[in-house]
């Protein structure tokens, strides 16, 4: 796959002419099923009342919102000069609400009603309803806030139209005795009227047109030329940028310049890079002969040919079908409600469960709703594809050089049952007693068993190699696989199994052997400052078992709780209020899962406010203890403190080149300035995040969500930086861009070497298991090239940095190098395990 050949139909090959003439036909219908499934939603919004909610409504709502808000404001200052004329009561009622909620609200209700005409007169009691129930819900909230949030969050996590939720809170308003007057139909209609007009004089949008129905004449709304041609300008635009991506058919189009890759006929080329940033692009186009790392990397990766799975997909299809839970599928079907106590009616308590139970399961059926389509449609593909011997995966990157897959629902990228449903095309013999060994570990992998060393993986997998088999003779009958980490890929493996086990090292294998960095973000920070603290924790450095950073820092909190839980000679607390919650934590048991998503995400952006969320949803999996949810925020925040401050003590070189970092995007911002650089491997990374002009507005019944905030963003970008954003994404988007150059490097090395097949997750390597030990090496001797003694990424980020500004001695050094020996990741086994 040294240069990945098309089939040429001007050969006359029949399978030739077959193939492109099925990659054309389906390249075609994705564009059509994109139309078809954007014209649908738009369809669906507009058949139910819902303009707004549609890309044209969307963006007239964002353009013209600020213009309406001006002309209420207008009015609310004339009406307060008493100068308001004849529409005292318009007056009186709309000075007690924000001009933005009003303009939203007329503006929302106008064009949801312009689908059909419909008359003057409802479409003006129609807003002056929807401004009625704002200031009612506004009362509640003054009035009773506790019990306004909690009915606000229940509403909230139910998928119900919006009249059912402002029924339910009418209900408690009235349940409650939260009074409320509510307005006559003379009042909506003079509120709403006079929104109407504010909005037709300042925007246009809309005019009033009289027609003559049933020998009545009655004014109607209705749309202008103008907002008809504007609507239906938007609306064909997003046609054709909205092509549903499959897999192809044939080898993907070699990426040759930033334009011309991937798909073979779309009318719509999408770029090598994703981004809205021309400039940036043509940048790129200039630099491509500095970057052929790039280039080759991405199209090794999209030449990869893969094939369905068909012994997973029937088991998959049959558990879809039959709506069984196995293996972490959603349910095929909602969840059914419980049955109502025969005494419904009489029994409050029997009632007032019921009702609670049926709601959680109201919620649980919501949150599945998602998950359960994006199921159907990867078996969809899928099965689409069982046709075609191979198939292909088309590559972009983003900007700051990742790698993705295009395709959606089925990629090698994705969900667990997704990527069980691919294996490679081509398959190699197991061959050797190391790749055997590849192969019997990377299942251990899958179950779960990886926290352990190799050997002890090995013997794992032989002492379950009957239950192994089983499963692949009857996976229904036999659901071991259920319970591994990774179960649809495990029972992937099984099947392969069970036929190494009965052919020997001649068995031919073609599934994807991945190999995982250890919380790669903190493996690319200590391998950049040569932290041997920070290395070794990442394993960075040889040693006999895989080290856990994770239970390194559970054991840091652990001994700092102990320190507080210290009891004097008195018998009392040194510090009481501390010591009792310390031993309260103590008594509830830190453990890793309690600080793997705080440590893991502190590369990528992590604060103390995100660590206490993650240790609440540790604390929540495990079983809230009983008293504590009362206090359940103040006590996760105590011990949060305490883990973020040990994970800066496991850490500490990775947390001040953060630090540094941050400094050098906030020095670059406050001269207006974005932030660039260039990775090892000559890819020009542009880091510009531009402040927009929005309207924030706080609304009880916009969209049917009670008391959210709503964002409106104009659609054209100011040029001015956003400050924070700058900072706050520098350290992610800079780490990224490095595991984004270690993977291109792997796959230029891995290539040269005849490796031809790669399944790549960003830092999760793939290949056969014959070659697993071969990309091993490769992958150690890429990370070793990209940090290499005569290489410093942060200095010369910091060259690139003063470059740009006008007093380049305002930015400090980046922090000193340690001296860890990067030679010795080459041999750190665990390195990638």
């Amino acid at each position: 796959m040294d240069s990945p050949v098309l089939p040429d139909p001007l050969t006359g090959d029949p399978t030739a002419v077959a193939l492109m003439k099925s990659e054309y036909d389906l390249e075609v219908e994705m564009e059509g099923l994109g139309r078809d499934a954007f014209l649908s939603r738009q369809r669906h919004n507009k058949d139910r009342g819902r303009e707004t909610a549609t890309a044209a409504g969307r963006s007239l709502m964002a353009r013209l919102v600020g213009t309406v808000e001006e002309a209420v404001r207008g009015f609310q200052l004339e009406a307060a000069s008493g100068k308001a004329g004849r529409r005292q009561t318009a007056a009186k009622y709309l000075t007690e609400i924000e001009p933005g909620v009003a303009a939203y609200l007329a503006m929302k209700t106008i064009l949801d009603a312009v689908t059909e005409p419909r008359a003057e007169q409802r479409v003006a009691i129609m807003i002056g309803i929807a401004v009625e129930y704002e200031l009612r819900f506004d009362h509640f909230e003054q009035q009773c806030k506790p019990l306004f949030r909690a009915i606000k969050e229940r509403v909230n996590d139910v998928s119900q139209h919006d009249e059912y939720k402002r029924r339910v809170i009418v209900h408690a308003m009235n349940r409650f005795g939260v009074e409320w007057k509510s307005w006559d139909d003379r009042t909506r209609l003079l509120v709403g009227h006079k929104l109407l007009s504010l909005v037709i004089a300042s925007t246009g949008i809309v005019a009033i047109e009289m027609r003559v129905t049933r020998r009545r004449r009655l004014n109607y709304v209705v749309p202008t030329p103008a907002l008809s041609a504007e609507m239906q300008t938007i609306t064909s635009r997003c046609e054709l940028l909205t092509p549903a991506y499959m897999p192809t058919v044939v080898p993907p189009k070699p990426w040759t310049t930033v334009h011309d890759g991937g798909y073979h006929y779309l009318s719509r080329r999408y770029s090598l890079v994703k981004t809205s940033e021309k400039h940036y692009l043509e940048e790129l186009q200039n630099r491509l002969d500095q970057m052929p790392a790039v280039l080759t990397a991405v199209n090794a990766v999209q030449a990869t040919a893969w094939k369905i799975n068909t012994r997973v997909l029937e088991v998959m299809r049959h558990v879809w079908e039959h709506s069984q839970p196995h293996g972490g599928l959603p349910m095929r079907e909602d969840k059914p409600l419980p049955t109502p106590p025969h005494d419904f009616k009489e029994n409050e308590p029997a009632r007032k469960a019921w009702k609670r139970a049926a709601h959680e399961i109201h919620v649980e059926n919501h949150k599945t709703r998602s998950k359960r389509l994006q199921v159907a449609k990867t078996i969809s593909v899928a099965e689409r594809y069982t046709a075609f011997e191979r198939l292909y995966f088309p590559h972009q990157l983003d900007f700051r050089g990742r790698m993705y897959a295009v395709p959606m629902f089925l990629n090698p990228q994705g969900a667990d049952y997704a990527r069980s449903l691919i294996t490679f095309a081509e398959g190699k013999a197991i061959g050797t007693v190391e790749a055997a060994r590849w192969f019997v570990i990377h299942g251990a992998n899958l179950f779960g068993v990886d926290k352990v060393s190799f050997d002890a993986r090995v013997d794992w997998t032989y002492e379950h190699e009957e239950e192994i088999i089983r499963v692949a003779a009857d996976p229904l009958a036999n659901r071991f696989w259920c319970e591994a980490d990774s179960p649809w890929q495990f029972l992937a493996w099984c099947f392969e199994y069970a036929e190494f086990a009965e052919q020997g090292y001649d068995y031919v294998s073609c599934i994807p052997v991945q190999l995982d960095g250890t919380c790669n973000g903190l493996q690319h920070f200590s391998a950049m400052l040569r932290d041997p603290i920070g290395g070794a924790a990442v394993n960075l450095l040889p040693a006999a078992k895989p080290q856990d950073i994770y239970q390194r820092v559970a054991d840091v909190v652990t001994d700092k709780l102990k320190e507080l839980a210290f009891v004097d000679t008195t018998g009392d607390f040194v510090d009481p209020e501390a010591g009792r919650m310390a031993l309260s934590w103590l008594d509830f048991g830190i453990d890793r899962k309690l600080t793997k998503r705080p440590v893991m995400v502190l590369p990528y952006g992590g604060t103390l406010h995100s660590c206490r969320e993650y240790v609440e949803a540790a604390v929540k999996e495990k079983g809230i203890p009983p008293g504590w949810e009362l206090d359940l925020f103040k006590r996760t925040m105590f011990v949060a403190k305490i883990v973020w401050q040990s994970i800066g003590e496991v850490v500490v070189a990775a947390r001040q080149a953060m630090d540094w970092l941050q400094k050098a995007a906030r020095l670059a911002a406050a001269e207006g300035l974005p932030v660039n650089w260039t990775t090892p491997v000559g890819f020009h990374v542009l880091q510009r995040y531009v402040e927009t002009k929005s309207r924030e507005i706080d609304t009880h019944v916009s969209g049917g969500v009670v008391k959210r905030r709503l964002r409106l963003t104009i659609t054209e970008p100011t040029n001015v930086i956003d400050k924070n954003r700058q900072a706050a994404a520098i350290s992610p988007n800079f780490v990224h861009s490095m595991d984004g150059a270690a993977l291109m490097l792997y796959v230029v090395s891995a290539k040269a070497v005849g490796i031809k097949v790669f399944s790549m997750i960003h830092d999760s390597y793939g290949t056969l298991a014959a070659d697993t030990g071969l990309s091993a090496m490769c992958l150690r001797r890429a990370f070793v090239t990209l940090y290499a003694r005569n290489r410093n990424v942060l200095e010369d980020f910091a060259d690139s940095i003063r470059a740009m500004l006008s007093d380049p001695n305002t930015l400090p050094p980046p922090p000193p190098h340690g001296d860890l020996d990067l030679e010795l990741i080459l041999k750190a086994d665990y390195f990638f395990a």
